[in-house]
């Protein structure tokens, strides 16, 4: 019946298709192929004629072809044709999809060895998806298919899969890149897996049309230890910015300080201004929690003294000091320092005149005798008792 049925089929067609298919055989009784027969090619297909378990010719674009030796004349070589074209051509035709084979999984056999540098060395696995496609039907058919009648893509996926576990088992502890970035980096490590992947592949004829690395797993201690990382990153990142807001506010606070100041020859409306700004950073620092306060935002305000009893003053609208009583006391001589100057040292809690502090009020007292009475001269003496 077989035989029966060879003498009437004059058209070749890709019959039974599934989506999974890559590969399909066309079917004939003896392999006997006639002359004058129909081939047709539909999009996204290639045909391959193949004689001895080779290809002889490959049919990319799609159409439909009258097979024949004066149009094709490699059909001529296909066992000589002893008999002439009325004869049957005995080869095989192969059916190879061009379609994309989209959402097929991968991930690594086993564990992956990882040497971090801070953690030590540790175990990882990775996993995700890939679409690919054949680009070269023939290569596909000789170093895969061979004399398969069909072939699908779960046939195809496990040598895909140990060629990208390999690749991702060497590239990825080569990197060098901290456990901590890994996840980060996740799209440059797909580029850099594609190259040496696609090399590969290139041998069967196979192309990488997406390479997608869905996650990179690691044993639960180390996600554990990973994520309490994380945190304490997050922590960091929210103490820098509270730093930030806290030294860019004593910086504008300061600057309008120091503007005032300029503008007011006695320095009290402007440096009480300085000392309010000054006062506000502080208590915006102290108000955060021990973990939260920036050690560098302390540092816009005056910093620790060197020694107890010291003094900062503002002089020509700007902070110097600490000076001791006795080196202020030289400078209240030289007319530097007034007593509406202003003052501050450890435990107040703002800047103040310098006649309001005890300790220095002193130093403003008149340093001579009191001034005289009026005109300038002694009472007279009283008179002589009368004899």
């Amino acid at each position: 019946m077989g035989w029966f049925k060879g003498q009437f089929i004059d058209i070749i067609q890709w019959e039974d298709k599934r989506r999974d298919h890559i590969v399909w055989r066309f079917e004939r009784h003896n392999a006997e192929i006639k002359s004058g027969a129909k081939l047709i090619v539909n999009p996204g297909e290639a045909a391959i004629f193949v004689n001895k378990g080779k290809p002889e010719h490959v049919f990319y674009e799609p159409g439909t072809y009258e097979l024949s030796t004066s149009n094709y004349p490699f059909l001529s070589t296909i066992l000589g044709l002893p008999y002439g074209l009325e004869s049957p051509h005995k080869a095989y035709v192969y059916f190879v999809s061009q379609a994309l084979f989209m959402g097929m999984k991968w991930g690594t056999k086993g564990k992956i060895d990882f040497n971090d540098p801070d953690m030590g060395p540790v175990s990882l696995g990775a996993y995700g998806t890939y679409d690919f496609s054949v680009k070269k039907a023939e290569h596909f058919f000789e170093k895969i298919v061979a004399s398969l009648p069909e072939f699908s893509t779960a046939a195809v996926s496990d040598q895909i899969r140990t060629i990208i576990s390999s690749a991702v088992s060497t590239i990825i502890p080569k990197s060098q890149v901290p456990l901590m970035q890994i996840e980060e980096n996740k799209d440059e490590f797909q580029k850099m897996l594609l190259g040496p992947i696609q090399e590969e592949l290139d041998l069967y004829g196979l192309q990488i049309e997406k390479f997608i690395i869905a996650d990179i797993s690691f044993p639960p201690e180390i996600e554990e230890a990973l994520g309490e990382l994380r945190k304490a990153n997050v922590e960091v990142m929210k103490m820098k910015k509270m730093k930030d807001v806290v030294g860019t506010y004593q910086q504008i606070a300061a600057a309008d300080a120091m503007k005032a100041a300029a503008k007011n020859p006695g320095m009290a409306g402007g440096a009480m201004g300085m000392g309010a700004g000054f006062a506000m950073g502080n208590q915006m620092t102290n108000a955060m929690s021990p973990g939260m306060q920036p050690p560098a935002a302390a540092s816009a305000a005056p910093p620790p003294l060197p020694a107890a009893g010291s003094y900062f003053v503002a002089i020509d609208g700007k902070q110097h000091g600490p000076y001791t009583p006795q080196q202020i006391q030289q400078y209240v001589a030289g007319n530097r320092i007034s007593k509406s100057s202003l003052v501050w040292k450890q435990g107040m809690a703002q800047w103040i005149a310098a006649e309001q502090v005890p300790e220095l009020a002193r130093l403003f007292a008149p340093a001579g005798p009191p001034p005289l009475p009026p005109g300038g001269s002694a009472p007279p003496p009283p008179p002589p008792p009368i004899a």
